[in-house]
C-alpha cells in the first residue's frame, strides 16, 4: 500500500500566539486560521503554505524544542525578488538579503 504524505507543517516556536500571528497576517500576508495563546497553538494559512505558531508551554508540555528553519521553494527568481520586495516594504524583519 502506498501512503500519500500531505504537506509538511512547521512548528514556529514564538512568545505570545496571537501577537505572532497578528505580525504574520499584517506583514507577510497570511491569515489567522485558528487557536489562541491560551491554548498555546495556533494556525496560519497563504496559499498552499500552513504553519503553527506555539508558545513555550505548549512546547514544553509536549518535549518539542529547538530552532525551524523554513524553506519557501519558490519557481523563480523574479518571485523571489518580489517577496522580498513585498515583505521589506510591509515592514518584516529580514536577516540577509536574498542571494544568486
Amino acid at each position: 500500500m502506498s501512503i500519500r504524505f500531505p504537506q509538511a507543517v512547521p512548528e514556529i516556536p514564538v512568545s505570545n500566539v496571537e501577537k505572532a500571528a497578528e505580525y504574520y497576517v499584517n506583514v507577510f500576508g497570511f491569515r489567522f486560521d485558528w487557536g489562541n495563546d491560551e491554548g498555546g497553538i495556533g494556525g496560519i494559512s497563504q496559499g498552499d503554505c500552513r504553519m503553527f505558531l506555539t508558545n513555550a508551554p505548549f512546547r514544553q508540555h509536549y518535549g518539542n524544542s529547538g530552532t525551524v528553519i523554513v524553506w519557501l521553494n519558490l519557481n523563480s527568481k523574479q518571485e523571489v525578488d518580489e517577496l522580498y520586495h513585498r515583505w521589506r516594504v510591509a515592514g518584516a524583519k529580514i536577516l540577509a538579503e536574498p542571494e544568486d
